[in-house]
């Protein structure tokens, strides 16, 4: 008689084989998860403004995130110059930039006005602006490795203190040398339009010839989302989605121009978009203030306190405060029968259009926060941690 019991054994360990390896499969294809990320978009030259304490650093690791978003300089034009230049450009020769002593990478973002393009010759636009950008840029990353080197070694200096024996100066080249390749992106912030899209994107080809091993993304808001055959789509590699800035911030029945979810859905009604999109939310809100249904300015967060508005406004529908009286808020100065709209995205409204928007691209590598303010993400911590599981 034959004895079938080896041959089953043998069968059945090809099949649990197979099936480890099918698994094995399976789970490499599954899409990769999304980087964290947030914005980091101070406009200061001051260096102690780029200090952390242990409790932020702590909330970078605690919150898993992976990646910053540094805007590296506005760019604007000068009427007097008729020229294309820096402003509100970042120094961080000096700067203690401890945030990306936890997160490693970052990518430099460039904010450029509109207007910018408006009067710009074909010239710069085809060449001088991009080489120029270059310049800067390269110049500002090498600040900031140098800054965090410079970091890294105070931490040490003080975890073990200071010895007259050692070398500091070796000790920075050895930082240096160790960290990562710090970007292989570099993001364009523009709001360009219809009337400037040619020039913008000449450009965006201008740029990617000077960085022909990065990958150029850009900004894309909701309308040029939806209306790209108005718009253009810009000819780059990848695109970051800023899913904010919504309503009209004039308009005295905008219920938040921060962000509503129903006004978001709109706009995700949109076919395939051309570019492969990253996703950024808001976790940051103003006051907006009216007088006579005009705006007259915006006031923060932290230019006001719970006392000042129990004892100077009455809420008269939610999220509108009315003043009772005239008031001065640092310089402004508010009178009485002025309105305040406060404008702050909906924590439960954020982490359903997370969830829209996880379905809308699955593929997304960044999901991405504006902006990293501690007092901020700490009041967001819980929605921004359910968030991310999402992606």
């Amino acid at each position: 008689m034959i004895k079938i019991y080896p041959l089953l054994f043998m069968y059945n360990a090809r099949c649990s084989l197979l099936l480890f390896l099918t698994v094995l499969l399976l789970l490499s294809c599954k899409h990769k998860k999304a980087e964290y990320s947030f914005y980091y978009w101070k406009n200061t030259n001051n260096y102690s403004d780029y200090f952390t304490n242990k409790k932020e650093d702590s909330l970078i690791v605690k919150l898993g995130v992976q990646h910053f978003y540094i805007k590296f300089m506005d760019v604007d034009w000068s009427e007097h110059l008729k020229i294309p230049v820096p402003a509100n450009s970042n120094n961080y020769e000096s700067a203690i930039f401890t945030p990306l002593t936890v997160t490693q990478t970052y990518t430099p973002v460039i904010f450029i006005t509109n207007r910018t393009f408006e009067r710009i010759d074909s010239v710069w636009c085809n060449d001088s602006l991009a080489v120029k950008l270059k310049r800067k840029i390269n110049e500002t990353s090498s600040e900031i490795e140098n800054a965090i080197a410079e970091n890294k070694m105070y931490r040490y200096r003080d975890s073990v203190g200071y010895s007259p024996n050692f070398d500091y100066d070796a000790f920075r080249d050895s930082v240096r040398k160790t960290r990562p390749v710090p970007y292989n992106e570099i993001q364009i912030d523009c709001d360009w339009t219809a009337s400037t899209r040619d020039k913008y994107f000449a450009f965006l080809r201008s740029l990617k010839k000077q960085f022909p091993d990065k990958i150029i993304s850009v900004t894309i808001r909701l309308y040029p989302y939806k209306y790209p055959d108005k718009i253009g789509v810009p000819p780059v590699d990848k695109g970051m989605l800023m899913c904010y800035n919504l309503g009209a911030i004039n308009n005295p029945e905008t219920k938040n121009s921060i962000f509503d979810l129903h006004e978001l859905k709109a706009y995700l009604n949109a076919k395939h978009y051309k570019l492969p999109l990253d996703i950024a939310l808001p976790i940051f809100g103003w006051y907006v203030w009216f007088r006579d249904n005009q705006v007259k300015g915006l006031i923060y967060q932290s230019q006001l306190n719970e006392n000042i508005i129990r004892h100077n406004f009455d809420s008269i529908v939610p999220h509108r405060f009315q003043m009772n009286k005239d008031f001065v808020i640092d310089n402004n100065y508010l009178r009485e029968g002025d309105i305040l709209r406060e404008e702050f995205p909906d924590k439960e409204e954020l982490i359903t259009a997370a969830t829209l928007l996880h379905n809308k691209f699955p593929n997304a590598q960044h999901i991405t926060f504006f902006d990293w303010d501690y007092k901020r993400v700490k009041e967001y911590e819980n929605t921004i941690q359910k968030i991310y599981t999402v992606f």
